[in-house]
């Protein structure tokens, strides 16, 4: 959409990212953390005043978003199929949420490196008020694009290939004759690249030097730990590169991408801290099993909705609308499954009996799937081996 190679894109933000937590470590993730947010917060609210002026102000954007169904506070539907109500949200989303800021490494060696526990719960309550206004501005902007495109689907008209595209295409749609915010626009998507991306390079660097390096070679001194931390930084930079480029190659979209790994990997793990915090009669056995257990199963459940997506009229996949496109044939309403693309060998008279129900659950209760297995299996282990 932006005319940048994909490639050199992704080349470039893995080198410049891996760079400076290589050299930097964590008070250069913390402090270009601190820059980046500012910057994603620019960029955001660009988007959405503009935006809003287009389209005459928020009253009308909210009346035109919620006659479209996009802003609906009253779903109940206790469908675990459904992918986004308030049961989602509420016992998928919490558990998701409470994985990442509960027991992933990226947030508790931040928590650890505060002076005291008073100082570690100030700096979550300020992360709390900034993680509010991003999902608002990011909610913002999806409610402008939507009033801007209901009628003009872009993906449906073939101006772009894949759901991820929507953002960049409003941002050079809207300011086309106002140089330099697609530049702001990007600098903010880089940002939150960026973000993330060194602080799970920098968090994997030091849980691997704390919990292997350090038990098995414990005569290393301080500048050789600091040197063994830096390469293994320029280590995990280079997988996290690679891995980003097998992962370009599939489809779906990023959002559900990213929950649905840290639903896969966090929620089993929450599982293994809830066993030893709560359980006293929990032993090793019972943590390794429920922790195998949890994984395996939110694991085969998350690939079978990636080969196996759900209906729309299941998944409660809005309608989008192609009728006022220049260049698209047709006048009706398609609705379009955002999610990673079908097989064309799989039709649904040939589907296993599996797919329809099992297979369908929301993405966000893979997290919650993984949790549960984890605590029954690794209570039900610990008894039985004593």
């Amino acid at each position: 959409v932006t005319g940048l190679d994909i490639w050199a894109s992704l080349l470039s933000t893995g080198a410049i990212c891996t760079f400076y937590t290589t050299i930097g470590g964590m008070k250069a993730v913390i402090w270009t953390d601190v820059f980046q947010v500012f910057v994603m917060l620019s960029g955001f609210l660009a988007v959405i005043i503009r935006g809003l002026l287009l389209v005459g102000g928020p009253a009308r954007a909210l009346a035109i978003a919620a006659n479209g169904s996009r802003v609906n506070f009253s779903d109940f539907n206790p469908d675990p199929r459904s992918r986004y109500t308030f049961w989602t949200f509420l016992l998928g989303g919490t558990l998701v949420w409470l994985s990442m800021y509960g027991v992933n490494q990226a947030q508790v060696q931040r928590y650890v490196a505060c002076k005291s526990e008073r100082e570690a719960r100030i700096a979550l309550l300020v992360n709390q008020v900034g993680l509010f206004c991003i999902v608002s501005s990011a909610v913002a902007c999806g409610l402008v694009m939507f009033v801007l495109y209901k009628d003009c689907d872009p993906l449906l008209a073939g101006h772009i290939s894949a759901p991820d595209q929507y953002m960049p295409y409003l941002v050079l749609d809207i300011f086309q004759t106002s140089p330099g915010v697609p530049g702001l626009f990007l600098a903010c998507a880089y940002s939150g690249t960026l973000s993330t991306a060194s602080t799970s390079i920098n968090a994997m660097a030091a849980v691997t030097v704390e919990d292997l390096v350090k038990p098995r070679l414990p005569t290393l001194s301080p500048q050789r730990l600091t040197l063994v931390s830096k390469g293994l930084s320029l280590f995990y930079g280079t997988a996290c590169i690679t891995v980003a480029a097998l992962a370009s190659l599939l489809g779906g979209g990023v959002l559900q991408g990213s929950f649905t790994v840290m639903g896969v990997i966090g929620g089993p793990l929450l599982g293994a801290f809830m066993l030893g915090m709560f359980v006293p009669a929990c032993n090793t056995a019972g943590v390794f099993g429920g922790l195998g257990a949890g994984l395996a199963l939110s694991l085969w459940v998350a690939v079978g909705g990636s080969l196996y997506p759900a209906p729309a009229a299941i998944a409660g996949v809005l309608p989008t609308s192609g009728a006022h496109c220049p260049l698209y044939n047709s006048t009706t309403n398609h609705t379009l499954l955002l999610g990673p693309p079908r097989h064309p060998d799989l039709e649904p008279a040939r589907r296993p009996p599996i797919v329809g129900d099992f297979y369908a659950i929301s993405y966000l209760y893979y997290g919650a799937l993984g949790t549960l297995s984890t605590v029954l299996v690794g209570v039900l282990l610990s008894y039985v081996t004593g």
